[in-house]
């Protein structure tokens, strides 16, 4: 199973389309095979879902309410093969818990953290960190939890002090953060793994400095102690480019996810590309080719009749191809050469070519935008609704959904099974309808008849 996090700023500009940085991360996390990713600092209102169906990855979100400044947030990427027992669950804007079955016995818990920085005051980094240690403190004892995300803490090296949180192979020195995360960990006997793989700083360290230029180790992937065996590696992928100043930090684990018994597939009937009737030669041939098959048929019957039917129509009109796509998708070919461009390039050169790159992918947005909004208003003008409301739906991009828990009436315990679920709504719905109805008579009487 692979494991990985990555810091992201501004992964949505707008309220009404999430702009495509999904796209791009979807795409670095298929490159690396990465299962799960926790992303820090979205900034991303409430909570919601996005699938990239292309990238084959789900993105869950949970962040500040709409009427709060754009800040903090934290996401889980998960690829979409993976089936979920139940969704993430958002505690606050940065703190983010997942649950994937391992066996009928043990579960996997994963958090995905973003943690105050340095600038923000010592009572918000308290309650950050004793929000994180309760949540681990429910985890059961026999099954495993993996926290991973950004930090924004140095933990150094000094594994004489915290033996049993840090590996031989730490880097930097430690600041107030940095004593605040060695704490918590070791309270919860957790364990860092940076700090066990033998690797070069360049592979550990993964987030630069703007100012100095520095770079320093902020972003953990934190284990239970007894579970270190599990981990292969934890290192940095420096060839992935998510759009951020922070590397994208993976680790390999030995781990194997229990499957749900899989859902009966449901045939979707295929459509006959009838567009193309429109097409007067199209229409001949079409015309030509039931012609000369029921020329081969003595006494046509419904059955040899509807076979010759579907059958010219397969030939001749062939079936259509449902495929969403916007300004992300059209281009995909050349946005995939533009990023190989940049693979082998450091320096100065990279740095143009990142430039170059996003002034090519806005100029393809926005001649997109521009053609869309031709299209659309022409229909709009000529009065074809069906094909404006398919325009607006190919502007309204990949399909956002809210994800909403279902909580007892004591607001205290996230119900997930469906028994839980129905008895909840039938409580509600109980206590709603028997409820006494008051009313003022004289109000009722003044109503003009």
């Amino acid at each position: 199973m692979g494991l990985g996090c990555v810091t992201l700023l501004h992964i949505s500009k707008g309220n009404i389309r999430p702009e495509r940085s999904t796209a791009l991360v979807a795409r670095e996390l298929h490159r690396y095979n990465i299962d799960v990713a926790a992303l820090s600092e979205t900034r991303l209102h409430d909570s919601g879902s996005l699938t990239e169906a292309a990238g084959g990855y789900t993105f869950y979100w949970k962040g500040k309410h709409s009427s709060e400044k754009h800040e903090s947030g934290v996401c889980f990427a998960i690829k979409s093969s993976i089936r979920l027992s139940e969704l993430p669950v958002g505690h606050s804007d940065r703190i983010m818990s997942l649950r994937l079955l391992l066996n009928k016995q043990r579960s996997l818990h994963l958090i995905s953290v973003y943690a105050p920085t340095m600038q923000h005051s010592d009572i918000m980094k308290d309650a950050f960190y004793e929000d994180l240690s309760a949540i681990i403190r429910t985890i059961p004892a026999h099954d495993k939890c993996i926290v991973l995300g950004d930090f924004n803490a140095r933990v150094g090296n000094d594994f004489h002090t915290w033996p049993s949180v840090l590996g031989h192979h730490g880097i930097g020195n430690v600041n107030s953060n940095g004593n605040l995360l060695l704490t918590m960990c070791a309270e919860n006997n957790l364990t860092i793994t940076n700090s066990y793989f033998q690797l070069p700083n360049k592979l550990k360290t993964t987030w630069k400095h703007a100012r100095s230029g520095h770079w320093h180790q902020i972003d953990y992937i934190i284990t239970k102690s007894k579970d270190i065996s599990d981990f292969h590696v934890t290192r940095v992928m420096r060839g992935a480019d998510c759009w951020t100043d922070h590397r994208l930090l993976i680790s390999k684990v030995c781990l194997k996810i229990s499957k749900p018994a899989p859902r009966k597939a449901q045939k979707i009937p295929k459509k006959f590309c009838v567009s193309k009737l429109k097409s007067e030669e199209v229409a001949t041939s079409l015309r030509t080719c039931i012609d000369e098959q029921l020329q081969n048929i003595a006494a046509p019957e419904w059955d040899s009749l509807k076979t010759v039917l579907l059958n010219s129509a397969e030939t001749v009109l062939g079936y259509q191809k449902h495929s969403h796509k916007d300004w992300f998708d059209e281009n995909d070919v050349e946005i995939a050469e533009l990023m190989k461009a940049r693979m082998n390039e450091i320096g100065d050169r990279l740095k143009e070519i990142k430039r170059t790159i996003a002034n090519r992918l806005r100029v393809m947005k926005d001649k997109w935008w521009q053609e869309r909004a031709e299209e659309t208003q022409r229909y709009a003008d000529t009065g074809n609704a069906k094909e404006l409301f398919r325009s607006l739906n190919v502007i309204y991009g990949p399909k956002k959904s809210s994800v909403v828990p279902l909580l007892n009436s004591d607001g205290t315990k996230l119900l997930t099974t469906s028994d839980d679920i129905r008895e909840r709504w039938t409580e509600h719905f109980t206590q709603l309808l028997s409820e006494t109805s008051i009313y003022d008579e004289d109000v009722i009487n003044n109503l003009p008849q």
